[in-house]
């Protein structure tokens, strides 16, 4: 019903946590403990303090898992997405320098108890914004990055579980720098939806797509076009968040004002074809009504 849960109480992580603290992103686990990327602003220090860290599922500290520290010396050493896999291994991405560990990396895996995964060591030359895993074990990543394992990417590519670049998989995006990926969302038919920053060739070549589709080999699904609508002069930043329902509906989040031309603050959900859900809009804006009388109202599509 949207009330605060009483019995999760996020821990302290240090004295000035509570001063300045950002969520960066998180993962839950089957078994309910969550996986954090968290900055905390000291007050002394320019930038922030990157954690990874576990919680267990009333919010204390997981002593069993090993914190990933990482002292920044950029607003942009962060660790800005993770997933958790099947086996309990933690795939992280962004900018994973300055750690606590020797770990310099934009990608990297730590164990089920937050130690470093030697064992997979991908080379991204850029950094890491959104991940997520196929169900069979192959990870896709997504970002500001133009190369993987030396290969010439787009802003996403899919890697093997063990860190090698699935060749069979080849986005059809332009390689240009102008593609700035920050968040993809796997449907259950292995389509993939991609929002950021993405240019075309054709009839898109002037000017950028928000929010696309890539069918599971990465050609482009022409079959969805959703135009978005914004102020924000930094357009990369207007689709930051995608999230899909057991119904197969798409939930986005950013800074937008209207979607394939109906108004929306900031959430939208379209469909999978990507037409907008209609909304129910009253008129005038509030209206009482009694049983055996007329409302009247708009489906707005």
């Amino acid at each position: 019903d949207g009330a605060v849960d009483p019995g999760f109480r996020f821990y302290a992580a240090s004295a000035n946590m509570h001063w300045m603290m950002n969520l960066e992103c998180f993962a839950l686990q089957a078994d309910g403990k969550l996986v954090l990327s968290v900055s905390i602003h000291e007050p002394a220090s320019i930038y922030p303090t990157n954690l990874v860290v576990r919680l267990n599922p009333d919010g204390s500290r997981d002593p069993s898992f090993e914190p990933l520290a990482i002292e920044n010396q950029s607003d942009d050493w962060l660790v800005r997405a993770l997933a958790v896999q099947a086996d309990g291994k933690i795939v992280i991405g962004g900018a994973i320098t300055g750690s606590d560990r020797p770990l310099d990396a934009r990608l990297a895996r730590l164990n089920a108890d937050g130690t470093t995964d030697t064992t997979f060591q991908p080379a991204v030359d850029y950094s890491v914004q959104a991940i997520a895993l196929q169900p069979d074990g192959r990870i896709l990543i997504a970002g500001y990055f133009t190369h993987v394992n030396g290969v010439r990417v787009s802003g996403v590519a899919r890697l093997h579980a063990d860190g090698r670049l699935d060749t069979t998989f080849a986005a059809e995006i332009p390689e240009w720098n102008l593609n700035i990926i920050t968040a993809l969302a796997l449907q259950d038919d292995g389509r993939i939806l991609l929002a950021g920053h993405l240019w075309y060739s054709g009839s898109y070549q002037s000017q950028p797509h928000l929010l696309a589709r890539l069918r599971p080999d990465g050609r482009l699904d022409q079959d969805f076009q959703v135009e978005i609508e914004s102020d924000v002069y930094y357009v990369n930043d207007v689709v930051q968040a995608i999230a899909l329902q057991a119904d197969s509906h798409i939930v986005i989040g950013g800074r937008f004002t209207a979607v394939n031309g109906v108004p929306r603050n900031g959430l939208a959900r379209v469909y999978s074809g990507g037409t907008t859900a209609p909304a129910i809009t009253l008129q005038p804006v509030d209206q009482t009504r009694f049983s055996g009388q007329t409302a009247v109202f708009r489906v707005q599509a």
